[in-house]
């Protein structure tokens, strides 16, 4: 049965706790109580509209990559008008948010953060004050913004229905656990002697950044927010587990029982075969057209009719029968990764192909990336030589992301085509088309999906399995690669070393410069976090007013148990 919005009449908002904006107003000029309590909500807009992009992994991403949040000035003026400008500037001054350096007029929105002691801080919910004549404004954009959001959820129901925060769940002391000791794994990587250009101070804050992301999502959690959307480009529906750091995301429990998850392998070269797929064309002809409709001309189009070879073939099986090279002649159950590594070794070209995590992170590059590299990519170049179809296509809509950033466009407001269309592809096939059967065959089996791959748990695993892999091949006509994985907290606290190995190597490669300093949020719990029998003794989980680095003396105890054979 379909879910109706509700007539909306709460605005509540999430601050950090120690944000009080009375105290804030008190010290400002003069204001008739009708202002201050606009200028009150406009700010705790603001501050709310901050944390709702920092709780997803995107602007997480971004943030990263940047130093903060684009703030879009059109939008808000639209709903707080010269408040807007004023609320940010009392911000400003009060050192409550800083502005970085990125802002370019027309082409580049502002980049916001908190400051250090508000991104530091716990957060807490509020309220819109009902007083405020900006409210009635703000309340009809949130019903707009949810109403369709609803319909988009509308069609997917028999996946929402699992998202139950009475079931799903985690043992917070194992969570607890997991995030201080990846805390403690990943200072304990940093370089006596750092790279040129890194600093002691943006390192800690990258870390900080990754490890107050995981604080907040388990707070969600608590609250028993279930994040979910369905309204992006890219179609896919984005809840607190797609938010959820993936190792992290090991630790959640359905019914008190640990995950289960059925990942396609390789999905987005798999995902490409299908593009050239004349039914998928056929059938999704209105929305490709609607994405594309800005950027591509009549000549474009024609290029890509000829690319794909609209009507060369009559039938979907005559038209993979004709296909014996490219993707649709790869064994996706094999690993897609390691047999693209085998191929460079067997030509002699390792170097450019050395391993399965270069093979991945290079094949990401090539279909995400907006393509300013490629043509000069040794990478990009020996794919061109295998894969000259795929290659071509690639390079094709590329070159309409390309068109669309000459426009001047702002980079946040870019569609980056390819990615955006995969994506659509995988959200169509993975949750309105094989969840549906799924839900329809095993009315009981819990439906957790995070983009490309299932959750559910142990009892239902394998039959979920099946029906993927009948469903994929029956909709592409090629067999896909399917890999099951029943996670186990053990495990994933046991591979936390090699896990920061990786995220350390992946901070001290990021070219990007960070952000001002972003200091440690407080733990998740206040007890010394356990990993097996190992413990973590340190200020920061006994004393509630703790505050990182006021005693440059402290030393962060980690007792091991020596009793282990």
């Amino acid at each position: 049965m379909e879910k109706k919005s509700k007539k909306i009449n709460s605005l509540p908002v999430h601050l950090p706790e120690n944000f009080h904006a009375d105290d804030i107003l008190s010290q400002e000029k003069k204001m008739n109580v009708t202002k201050r309590t606009n200028m009150k909500a406009a700010m705790y807009h603001i501050l709310d509209t901050l944390y709702d992009m920092s709780q997803t992994r995107k602007w997480r991403d971004k943030f990263e990559e940047k130093g903060g949040y684009p703030i879009k000035a059109d939008i808000m003026n639209r709903l707080l008008g010269k408040r807007y400008t004023e609320a940010i500037k009392i911000l400003e001054n009060h050192g409550v948010i800083e502005r970085t350096t990125e802002y370019q007029e027309g082409k580049q929105s502002k980049l916001m953060r908190l400051t250090g002691p508000y991104a530091a801080a716990r957060t807490k919910i509020r309220e819109i004050p009902l007083q405020a004549t900006i409210r009635e404004k703000l309340l009809k954009e949130k019903e707009v913004r949810e109403d369709k959001n609803q319909l988009a959820l509308n069609k997917i129901l028999f996946i929402t229905k699992w998202f139950d925060p009475a079931r799903l769940t985690v043992d917070e002391k194992n969570v607890h656990g997991f995030i201080e000791f990846y805390r403690s794994e990943l200072l304990s990587r940093i370089p006596k002697k750092l790279p040129k250009s890194k600093t002691m101070e943006e390192i800690e804050s990258r870390i900080n950044h990754r490890v107050n992301s995981m604080i907040e999502t388990m707070e969600n959690l608590r609250k028993g927010e279930m994040r979910l959307t369905k309204t992006g480009k890219d179609h896919r529906l984005h809840s607190i587990l797609s938010n959820t750091k993936k190792e992290l995301r090991t630790l959640y429990l359905y019914d008190g029982k640990p995950l289960v998850s059925i990942d396609l392998k390789s999905s987005q070269p798999y995902f490409l075969t299908h593009l050239f797929n004349p039914k998928y064309w056929e059938e999704n002809k209105a929305i490709i057209l609607d994405l594309l409709s800005t950027s591509i001309t009549p000549d474009l189009l024609s290029q890509l009719s000829s690319l794909l070879m609209f009507g060369a073939f009559g039938d979907i099986q005559d038209y993979y029968s004709t296909r014996k090279e490219g993707f649709p002649s790869i064994t996706w159950n094999d690993d897609f990764y390691v047999f693209i590594s085998n191929k460079a070794k067997a030509e002699g070209m390792s170097d450019v192909f050395p391993d399965r995590n270069t093979v991945k992170k290079k094949m990401m590059m090539i279909l995400y990336d907006d393509g300013n590299y490629m043509e000069g990519d040794r990478g990009f170049l020996l794919f061109a030589k295998w894969f000259p179809r795929e290659a071509k296509l690639i390079r094709f809509f590329k070159e309409l992301s390309h068109n669309e950033k000459k426009k001047g466009t702002d980079p946040d407001e870019v569609t980056n085509f390819l990615p955006i269309l995969l994506q659509r592809l995988e959200s169509n096939l993975m949750l309105e088309k094989i969840c549906k059967v799924i839900s329809e065959e095993l009315p009981d089996a819990p439906l957790l999906p995070v983009h490309d791959c299932i959750h559910t748990t142990a009892e239902f695993a394998e039959k979920v399995r099946m029906i993927m892999d009948r469903e994929f091949t029956k909709i592409v006509s090629i067999k896909p690669g399917i890999k099951v994985d029943e996670y186990n907290h053990q495990k994933t606290l046991n591979e936390l070393s090699i896990l920061a190995d990786e995220d350390m190597d992946e901070i001290l490669k990021k070219e990007s410069k960070i952000i001002s300093p972003v200091p440690a949020k407080p733990p998740l719990l206040l007890n010394p976090p356990e990993k097996g029998n190992d413990k973590l003794i340190y200020g920061r989980y006994i004393d509630p007013n703790y505050i990182e680095g006021q005693d440059p003396n402290e030393v962060n105890i980690r007792l091991i148990d020596d009793t282990r054979d």
